[in-house]
């Protein structure tokens, strides 16, 4: 039944093969917070309700009137001439497939009215490149969030401090299939480090999925890497042992 839903899926996207590949430049819908729900799964280091609270976060939820349904999202671009910040967001393929087309089906959409749905490929890919708006360069990204709709299978999720993504922060995240039950996941991710790269890896299966309500956040979050805090107990411990020691003496 699975395999049915992708090829439905791919036949409704097939129509969109031709539409247009757009860069939407400065959005109404940036500001907000991300819908909270009872999700199937909640992962990562940074949650809804962290996001929602971080003052530096904005949110992209697909659901502006620039957003047209069958096209093809390349890129969002916010210009600091014209908002309050400067940031840009590539949407791409991690390979072959269908990707980031704007879709309205209920099934994929985690919060009204609208998401981009990638299908047949091998993922997604978010980057975060070093963008220059006049003199002014890109707000770097130290946190990244977004609903997964539709998970026929279970994906990895990863990210990077570098475009190519060659250097990982962090842990790969592992998510759940969800189409069966409430259909909707969230990942959040957040480090000392600005973030370049994020993907969404189907493992080749060429199944569909949404995403929806991507938010980023431009404030360094002070929450350490895994690897660091790690290395904060080791020190620490190494410290009380010698210490409980000579106290016993």
């Amino acid at each position: 039944m699975k395999k049915l839903h992708t090829i439905v899926l791919g036949i409704a996207l097939s129509s969109s093969l031709y539409s247009a590949n757009i860069s939407v430049d400065n959005p109404n819908g940036y500001d907000g917070n991300v819908t909270s729900q009872s999700f199937h799964e909640e992962a990562g280091n940074y949650s809804v309700s962290d996001f929602n609270a971080d003052s530096g976060s904005i949110l992209i939820n697909f659901d502006d009137s620039k957003y047209t349904m069958g096209d093809s999202i390349t890129s969002v671009i916010f210009d600091s001439g014209n908002g309050p910040f400067n940031f840009r967001a590539n949407l791409d393929l991690l390979g072959g497939g269908y990707g980031r087309i704007v879709q309205d089906g209920s099934q994929f959409v985690s919060s009204p009215s609208q998401s981009l749905v990638w299908a047949n490929g091998t993922g997604a890919s978010i980057l975060f490149p070093e963008y220059i708006s006049g003199s002014i360069l890109s707000e770097s990204v130290y946190s990244v969030g977004f609903t997964l709709a539709r998970l026929e299978i279970p994906v990895s999720v990863r990210f990077y401090s570098d475009i190519a993504g060659n250097v990982q922060l962090g842990d790969t995240i592992s998510m759940t299939a969800n189409s069966a039950t409430t259909g909707y996941s969230f990942v959040g991710y957040t480090g000392t480090e600005a973030i370049r790269r994020v993907e969404i890896d189907t493992s080749g299966s060429g199944n569909s999925f949404a995403i929806d309500d991507l938010v980023v956040s431009t404030t360094s979050s002070p929450i350490p890497e895994l690897s660091h805090s790690s290395m904060y107990l080791a020190c620490i411990a190494l410290w009380i042992v010698p210490f409980r020691a000579r106290r016993r003496r």
